[in-house]
């Protein structure tokens, strides 16, 4: 049992037309009314996925504060806010399209009427207000750009107005705290055409802002006999990884790079950007380079160790990890403290207990099994709407997602571990496979099957017990106990608020009912061997603005004495991946942690996944093979 799963504005204007009446002297003139304008688009968060309920606006440039006009976004993420060009612009000034959510920041782009007047994109994305690791740290790069721009003003290079103007805005952009007001001042300051340095801070204000498209447009502006500075590509790069395009960023950073060589905020930001495109091998050495200064020691030992984690070098992420946790800052994101203690946590499974009972343990007892549930708010409030109308929601969000899902392939890389009876590992091996998640029809309903095959598209199986290990499989199903049809079957319980990832969440417990669901899931011994069914209980981080499972663990609802299997415990973490050639967003699993204890053995598997990509898999005269469809999967990743 097992998991799943950013934007583009369309602004389209209505302009009234020009025309001539039949006197061939005399011009007829557009029309009095007021042009009214209707912007539609769709909002994003940069870890992925759409907010409903974000209150969309829009403001002129002189008036930040005052919106002229407002809407919210729909499940989906989208909005259509119509506005009065005439009453919004009347000079022709820059207007800012904004979005706001709670726990997020606030984003605003600059829009020109005329690009509201015509068919053009513009893209929304907000990014978490809590801090975090996974994306560029703004401080960071202010810092280096503080310093980088005043070398750039002592080298005599600019005009006295264009250092003057430097200067200024530069005392301006420092001012703290940086709101939206005092960001729109800097813009509003500093003229567009002035000298590369001056628009360096335009830009570095825009991306602040959360104007990404202005802020690209800025970025990529210079005069024809100007090449464009380093930093500039640098701070493209950045904005790329903070929407996180890769290749983009990529394109900029390297040549960057070959200005700047080995300088640490553009090997930190290569990094990231490899680290995003799922190039692990590639990401380590840029982030080697990165963490010799002091400053960037901590996001490149962060992303070192994801790195690591993802080729399934569990040892070379614990000895990151170490050395991140003993670097003795203060100031450190809780989500990176905690993944880096799951790090360490994932050699020993000391801590890790079988839970009893999910519906009657006491929060205490919950969380002394449960190491996740460390920092669980127990006095957080159950969602507004009341506990099952939200239960109901989630559960038609995996219901989408399973009508919905597409046939889909990863990288798998396998880690499997015998451990003595104090959780210390005595064996490990791993092994890479293509994982293929097919969507079939059973009953007339939609259902996953999951099977392996290598990099040659053959079929294969993970080879387990005859070597003293064992084989798991069947992750992405596991959202199953969420869907319409089996919740009446379900117990659950809320547990409290936690944020997860920066992310706020719900925490819901469930147990399946003996008698009233049926099994989720499966053990056999060996080959030949009969399947014992098993009943599930567990916990469920849910997002509390999507409805969207992030995190699920599952245990036995009860031990099964007949094959001496005492636990089985499973840890999925799911993120959002958005394919190029799908509009949707898939919830995935992107790690599973599967321990088992089994006729008095102790055995885990760590399962990562990455790469995913989709495939089709066309049907002439009945279902085809399993082989047809690894070898299919196999030719989507390599055309």
């Amino acid at each position: 049992m097992f998991r799943a799963l950013i934007g583009t504005v369309l602004l389209l204007g209505l302009i009234p037309n020009c025309g001539l009446c039949q006197e061939p002297t005399v011009a007829v003139r557009p029309p009095a009314e007021p042009a009214i304008v209707s912007v539609k688009g769709e909002v994003r968060l940069t870890e992925g996925g759409h907010p409903a309920k974000a209150a969309v606006w829009v403001a002129a440039l002189a008036s930040p504060t005052r919106h002229l006009a407002e809407t919210q976004t729909n499940a989906l993420g989208e909005f259509a806010l119509p506005i009065d060009l005439r009453a919004a612009s009347p000079k022709g000034k820059a207007l800012i399209l904004g979005v706001s959510l709670s726990n997020y920041l606030e984003a605003c782009d600059l829009v020109a009427p005329s690009d509201i007047s015509s068919s053009s994109s513009l893209r929304l994305f907000l990014r978490s207000a809590v801090e975090n690791y996974d994306e560029p740290d703004f401080d960071l790069v202010d810092a280096w750009l503080d310093q980088r721009l005043k070398q750039l003003g002592k080298a005599g290079r600019l005009p006295a107005a264009s250092r003057r103007s430097l200067e200024t805005a530069l005392r301006l952009y420092q001012k703290r705290p940086l709101t939206r007001e005092s960001l729109i001042e800097v813009v509003r300051f500093l003229d567009p055409s002035d000298r590369p340095p001056v628009r360096l801070v335009r830009a570095q204000t825009l991306i602040r802002l959360g104007a990404w498209s202005a802020a690209g447009k800025m970025l990529a502006a210079h005069e024809p006999q100007d090449e464009a500075l380093p930093e500039q590509l640098v701070l493209d790069g950045v904005r790329h990884n903070l929407l996180r395009e890769p290749e983009e960023a990529l394109r900029s950073l390297q040549k960057a790079l070959e200005v700047l060589r080995e300088d640490p905020l553009t090997s930190l930001e290569l990094g990231r950007a490899h680290l995003i495109a799922e190039d692990w091998a590639a990401a380590l050495p840029q982030l080697d380079l990165a963490s010799r200064e002091r400053a960037f020691v901590p996001q490149a030992r962060y992303l070192r160790t994801r790195a690591l984690m993802s080729m399934g070098d569990l040892e070379g992420a614990s000895y990151e990890a170490k050395l991140f946790l003993k670097s003795g800052r203060k100031k450190m994101p809780a989500s990176a403290q905690s993944f880096m203690s799951d790090v360490l946590g994932r050699l020993e499974e000391r801590s890790v207990h079988a839970i009893d009972s999910v519906m009657t343990q006491s929060l205490g007892e919950l969380q002394k099994a449960v190491p996740d549930l460390a920092e669980l708010d127990r006095s957080g409030a159950p969602p507004p709407s009341g506990l099952p109308d939200f239960l109901k929601q989630a559960g038609v969000k995996v219901e989408k997602f399973m009508k919905e899902f597409a046939n889909t392939a990863a990288i798998e890389v396998i880690r499997q571990t015998r451990l003595d009876r104090e959780g210390r590992p005595t064996a490990t091996r791993a092994e890479e496979f293509y994982y293929i998640f097919m969507h079939r029809e059973w009953n007339g309903r939609p259902w996953l099957e999951e099977f392996r095959a290598t990099r040659e598209g053959a079929l294969t199986s993970m080879g387990g017990l005859e070597a003293g290990y064992m084989t798991t499989s069947g992750f992405a199903s596991s959202l199953v106990v969420f869907h319409p049809e089996i919740q009446p079957g379900v117990d659950f319980r809320f547990l409290g608020q936690q944020r997860l990832g920066g992310r706020p969440t719900y925490v819901i417990a469930f147990a399946q009912r003996p008698g009233e669901s049926r099994p989720l899931g499966s053990f056999r011994t060996g080959n030949g061997q009969k399947a014992s069914p098993i009943l599930l209980q567990g916990i469920a981080w849910i997002s509390a603005d999507q409805e969207q499972i992030l995190r699920i663990r599952t245990d036995l609802l009860q031990p099964l004495p007949e094959v001496q299997l005492s636990r089985e415990t499973t840890d999925i973490d799911y993120a959002p991946y958005h394919f190029a050639s799908s509009p949707q967003t898939f919830y995935l699993p992107t790690r599973v942690t599967v321990s088992v204890e089994w006729e008095r053995k102790r055995l885990r598997n760590e399962h990562i996944f990455s790469r995913f990509w989709l495939f089709k898999v066309d049907v002439k005269g009945g279902e085809p093979s399993d082989a047809a469809i690894a070898e299919r999967a196999k030719a989507a990743e390599t055309n």
